[in-house]
């Protein structure tokens, strides 16, 4: 059966592979102090506070260099060498002093000291950053620190700081000093932050995504209370994102896997269970990279997950595993299914009947749950697509049962934030949809199949039928020929039908039924891989375009994320984009949107024409 899984985000928290705090501007100063202490370059006191509006002093400055450098790993903290007469040996910050001053990035005075204590200026910052630009004095012509400033300011550095000659550095200034740091070119042409290994992003800066998760810690699997153990900074000071979803330390449960930034104080938590039937390995058994577990192929990202489903392992084919996965989906741990009681909602997307070693004859449904997972299992008695399921895990058994229809109405309850919506139709389709595409859409009766409540008495579940328009294809029918009519007494029904989707022109002609469509936009909607209904799209004239919606007359039609725009020329539809026929005095739009849905109005389909 195809299965169309369509996730339409409107809103997304995380841009990174792990689900973390995103930064869409790279001025956001959110940005620029957390990619500045995942460096380890500034990392705040115990409990993690920045303290920006204090002054810096020269021995401080001299570990931030350090630590921006590619000498960070080279410090010699048990060193019996004291370069300076006012840093002893056994001072905090005489390893950090030492290899700066050898490395010739900074400098003591001529009396032998180097004044630790002392507020370093604008113009000090200004030429060690410079130097480990790879700039030395004999770069600069005219005096000091004119030249230095000079070049200082035409490179960038001084972005986000409004201190001149004399004035001391701050924290938040040398926060963005290094951060300005990172984001420019050396003496060779090489971004900073490259030269030291780190990727670029589209924009030639520190990527902040890759960098999160280069720093990030292993995975651990949660047990038994073992999370302060796990730990390397305490857990009153953590911040803590569940699935995505800003949570609280009480929230992280047994069996989540976990990673952490120790200078973020930040943990991800990651729930995602799969329980079902261990079938297969790939390559084999003996040295497993793949397994299969419920129907669905998972990749094993340890050794300690690669072992105990191999031949040696702890677990065989025919068992009934837990799966525990981490941040890609990819498989952490496993653990026997008596150590995991569950109990999970889910609709049937399809129904293969298949004869057991034993000649009987049993079904194998295939259940998309809420949380967009799907499990394959057995099950006795006739049961349809579209059913809604419980399926629960009790000392190491399954059960699964039918559940009735619950009927609500959704304003009389409000949505959890990290609410589970799946909307589905009569056909096995579904879509993942995200709470706030519900926002201010009156949904009751026969618009909810499922739903279930958590401990705060909000929807933490919901089943949907069929209320988004997510579900099907979208795209042209270029040509209708219907056959209706009764010949000798037998019903002839024949259909001839060629139509576009996403640009390609594909033909289906049906025996037996007929779908009664008219050339022109439509839904396509699938049964086990086929065509199971066309229906046209009504159209609206354009009269207004903006970023994410068009206007017709006063009526406003959001647009949807994967809205096709065509130009029909010479007989033709020729797939565009709708900036290259944004042009209403040129062209004429007409916008196809998918009526009859709650949560839909979107528009799907927008032909355009020369004027």
């Amino acid at each position: 059966m195809k299965i169309i899984k369509r996730i339409t985000i409107f809103c997304l928290i995380l841009a990174v592979s792990i689900q973390s705090i995103a930064f869409a501007d790279t001025n956001n100063q959110q940005l620029v102090e957390n990619t500045i202490k995942i460096l380890g370059i500034m990392t705040g006191d115990e409990k993690g506070n920045m303290n920006l509006e204090q002054n810096v002093s020269r021995e401080q400055f001299a570990k931030m260099v350090i630590m921006s450098s590619n000498y960070k790993n080279s410090v010699d903290k048990d060193s019996i060498y004291s370069v300076f007469k006012d840093v002893k040996r056994d001072r905090w910050s005489a390893p950090f002093v030492k290899l700066a001053v050898d490395m010739k990035l900074f400098t003591g005075y001529i009396d032998g000291t180097f004044k630790p204590e002392n507020k370093i200026s604008l113009e000090e910052a200004a030429t060690v950053a410079l130097r480990l630009l790879g700039y030395e004095n004999s770069d600069f012509n005219g005096t000091y620190p004119t030249s230095q400033l000079s070049k200082y300011k035409s490179l960038g550095l001084d972005k986000n700081i409004d201190k001149v000659k004399g004035q001391y550095l701050s924290r938040k200034d040398c926060l963005n000093l290094f951060y300005n740091l990172m984001n420019t070119k050396t003496k060779n042409g090489l971004v900073y932050a490259a030269s030291l290994g780190y990727a670029l992003s589209s924009n030639g800066e520190i990527d902040y995504s890759a960098l999160l998760n280069k720093e990030l810690s292993q995975a651990y699997v949660v047990s038994n209370n073992n999370l302060n153990s796990i730990l390397p900074f305490s857990l009153s000071d953590a911040i803590v994102y569940r699935d995505g979803i800003a949570s609280n330390v009480s929230d992280i449960s047994n069996y989540d896997v976990i990673y952490y930034n120790q200078n973020l104080k930040t943990i991800w938590a990651y729930s995602k269970k799969i329980v079902g039937t261990y079938t297969s390995a790939m390559p084999n058994t003996s040295a497993p990279s793949t397994v299969t577990v419920a129907g669905n192929n998972y990749n094993l990202s340890s050794s300690i997950s690669t072992h105990k489903m191999s031949a040696t392992g702890e677990f065989s084919i025919g068992d009934t595993v837990v799966l525990l996965l981490g941040m890609n989906g990819d498989v952490v741990d496993v653990v026997p299914a008596a150590k995991i009681e569950s109990s999970s909602a889910g609709v049937v997307i399809s129904v293969n009947k298949i004869v057991t070693d034993k000649g009987a004859l049993k079904n194998e449904i295939l259940v998309a749950y809420t949380d967009g997972t799907t499990g394959k299992h057995e099950y006795l008695g006739s049961i349809s697509v579209g059913t809604v399921v419980s399926v629960e895990y009790r000392d190491g058994n399954i059960k699964i049962s039918r559940v009735a229809d619950k009927n609500i109405n959704l304003s009389d309850y409000k949505l959890a934030e990290n609410a589970k919506i799946l909307d589905v139709n009569q056909y096995g389709e579904y879509s993942i949809i995200y709470p706030s595409r519900l926002s201010n859409i009156s949904l009751s009766g026969s618009d909810i199949k499922y739903y279930s409540l958590n401990t705060s008495g909000h929807i933490d579940k919901l089943i949907l039928d069929n209320v988004t328009g997510d579900l099907g294809k979208y795209g042209i029918v270029t040509a209708s020929e219907e056959i209706d009519k009764i010949e000798n007494n037998n019903m002839i029904l024949q259909g001839f039908y060629q139509y576009i989707i996403n640009g390609k022109s594909m033909s289906l002609n049906t025996q037996s039924s007929i779908f009664n469509i008219n050339a022109g936009p439509a839904i396509f909607s699938y049964e086990n891989g086929q065509i199971a209904g066309i229906r046209n799209l009504s159209g609206d004239n354009i009269s207004s375009i903006a970023q994410t919606f068009v206007l017709s007359g006063n009526q406003k039609y959001m647009l949807a994320e994967d809205v096709q725009v065509y130009l029909q020329a010479d007989g033709n539809y020729h797939l565009t984009e709708l900036s290259s026929v944004s042009n209403l005095e040129k062209y004429n739009l007409k916008a196809y949107v998918d009526s009859g849905y709650k949560a839909g109005k979107r528009v799907r389909i927008i032909i355009a024409t020369n004027k």
